[in-house]
C-alpha cells in the first residue's frame, strides 16, 4: 500500500560442508536490500547442530506490487539458507480503498436515518 512501512524479518544460516566461505546472499524488497555475509566459522554451528542467525528491514510500500527476492551472490554447495520469514505492517499510515470510503458513508447514513426516525417516534407517542 503507497506509504505504508513494512519490515522484513528472517533466520538465515549457512551450509558448513562445502559452501564458500563467506556465503553471500542478499534479501530485497521495495528497493531496499539487506546484504547476508555467512562465514565458515563456528557462529554457524557445525554439521550436526545448525545455528541460526536474524536479519531484518524495513521499506515503504510505493503503490504498485511488491516483489521479495532471496537471492545467492556466491555459487557453491548449499551456501545461505532461509527460515522464518515474514512481512509485516504496523497498520500506521493505511488509507482505505474508495470502496471502503462510500460503505462507510453509506453506513453513517443509515445510522443517521434510523435516529431520525426514532426521533419522529418518540414525539409522535
Amino acid at each position: 500500500m503507497l506509504g505504508q512501512l513494512y519490515t522484513v524479518s528472517f533466520a538465515y544460516g549457512r551450509n558448513v560442508a562445502g559452501a564458500p566461505d563467506p556465503a553471500l546472499a542478499t534479501v530485497s524488497a521495495g528497493g531496499t536490500t539487506f546484504n547476508v555475509s555467512a562465514a565458515n566459522d563456528a557462529s554457524f554451528g557445525s554439521g550436526h547442530n545448525m545455528l541460526w542467525k536474524t536479519g531484518s528491514f524495513s521499506f515503504t510500500g510505493t503503490g504498485s506490487p511488491t516483489t521479495l527476492t532471496l537471492a545467492a551472490v556466491t555459487g557453491g554447495n548449499g551456501g545461505v539458507f532461509f527460515d522464518k520469514l515474514s512481512v509485516q505492517t504496523d497498520g500506521a499510515g493505511a488509507v482505505p480503498e474508495p470502496a471502503a470510503w462510500a460503505l462507510m458513508i453509506v453506513g453513517f447514513g443509515g445510522v443517521g436515518a434510523t435516529i431520525r426516525a426514532r426521533r419522529r417516534m418518540i414525539v409522535a407517542a
